[in-house]
């Protein structure tokens, strides 16, 4: 169920230029890493109606906490959508990851 919500200044070219190449790979990194099924991925891009205050990009993921997600796979995990965004959007961006116990989310479709 991993969500991933990228929030971004819309004025950023560099961030339309990789979004494309920075969004399939980062599939690829939550399934290595979180152990999630491709078609449970839901990534979004948020453009802003504003330029952000402190970094250009802030995304945030969110998913349900699990045993294999330790806080040694969650920082790894981290470091490695911190040097995808910056090798695929051209900027260090802000990254913020919310685990939640599976008992506490309710989905559809």
């Amino acid at each position: 169920m991993p969500s991933v919500s990228v929030h971004f200044d819309p004025n950023e070219t560099t961030i339309h230029a990789g979004y494309s190449n920075f969004a399939e790979a980062l599939v690829a990194v939550i399934e290595a890493c979180l152990g999630a099924q491709r078609d449970k991925v839901q990534i979004m891009a948020v453009p802003l109606a504003h330029p952000p205050i402190g970094r250009t990009v802030y995304i945030e993921i969110k998913a349900r906490a699990n045993e294999h997600r330790t806080e040694a796979v969650l920082a790894d995990f981290v470091q490695r959508v911190d040097a995808l965004s910056r090798a695929e959007l051209g900027t260090p961006c802000r990254i913020r990851y919310f685990g939640y116990p599976g008992s506490f989310l309710a989905a559809a479709n």
